[in-house]
Parts: structure tokens; C-alpha cells; sequence
């Protein structure tokens, strides 16, 4: 059983030690969850939600100015919390497979005024993108090219 965990470590590029990595340092940690909160998920998560709550919002006018903004509040709360947890993991995973060195210049990047302007681009980029590809179906364009090149595949029809 011993070898065919290890055999299953070695094929999927892992290493084999009986001895766990070592935890990353308080910096280290610092670091990552500060480069994962300025992250992609940091950026975009709260635009979603921002839309979804307003969504839900304007589909219950019968709430009151207060219950409207005790809704928004809590959604906001609830969208922070939610990044937060997320910034957290990913930024241990950043301090357990990047270097200190690294994690250092990259904060320190995101701190520039150019990752700024970047990151501020990067939800109506990501936007767009998500757009052009919606409805892709990218099993059903595969499967259909690789019927037509081999003749295999293709759910019954030559």
C-alpha cells in the first residue's frame, strides 16, 4: 500500500517525505494574504456581489430606506467576510510555495501605481472576456472538430 502511495505522489509530481513542510513564517503569511487580498477573487467577488445585492434589492421595493439599507449592510458584510476567508487561504498558499523574496516584491508591486491602474482595468476586463465566451461549450466544439478530423466520437454519426 506504502509504494503505490508513493508511486501515486511521484506521478503527480509531489514529493515523498516523511516529514511535512515546514509552516511559513508570520511574514510569509502577512505577505500572501496581503497579495491575495489586492488579488483577482479580492477584486471581482465584491462586484458580484455588489450587483447581486443590488439585484435583490431593487426586486423588494416594499423594503423600507431602513430595511434597504440594513439589507445592503449586511450583503456588504457577509461579501467582506466571504474575501476575507478567501484572502486568508489563498495568501497561505502563497506563503507555502513562494519565496519570501518573491512575496516581498510582489506586495510591493501591487503597491505601484501601474498594478493599481491594472487591478482597477482588470474586473470590466475580466468582464468582457467572460462575455465573449459565454456559452461556449468547449466539450461540445471539441467533440464536433474531432468527429470531423477522425470520424470517432460522433455519437453515432460518420
Amino acid at each position: 500500500m506504502a509504494i503505490a502511495i508513493l508511486m501515486a505522489m511521484v506521478l503527480a509530481g509531489g514529493q515523498a517525505t516523511a516529514v511535512p513542510p515546514a509552516a511559513p513564517s508570520a511574514e510569509a503569511e502577512a505577505l500572501g494574504v496581503k497579495l491575495a487580498a489586492n488579488g483577482v477573487l479580492a477584486i471581482l467577488l465584491p462586484t458580484m456581489t455588489d450587483r447581486e445585492i443590488g439585484e435583490i434589492a431593487d426586486a423588494h421595493p416594499e423594503l423600507s430606506a431602513a430595511e434597504n439599507d440594513q439589507w445592503l449592510a449586511t450583503g456588504r458584510r457577509i461579501a467582506d467576510d466571504a474575501v476575507a476567508r478567501a484572502a486568508t487561504r489563498i495568501g497561505h498558499q502563497y506563503a507555502m510555495t513562494l519565496s519570501l523574496d518573491d512575496l516581498r516584491a510582489l506586495v510591493a508591486f501591487n503597491a505601484s501605481p501601474p498594478a493599481q491602474h491594472w487591478r482597477a482595468a482588470e474586473p470590466a476586463a475580466i468582464m468582457t472576456a467572460a462575455q465573449a465566451l459565454d456559452g461556449f461549450d468547449f466539450k461540445g466544439t471539441l467533440t464536433a472538430e474531432f468527429c470531423k478530423a477522425t470520424g470517432k466520437l460522433c455519437g453515432g454519426k460518420k
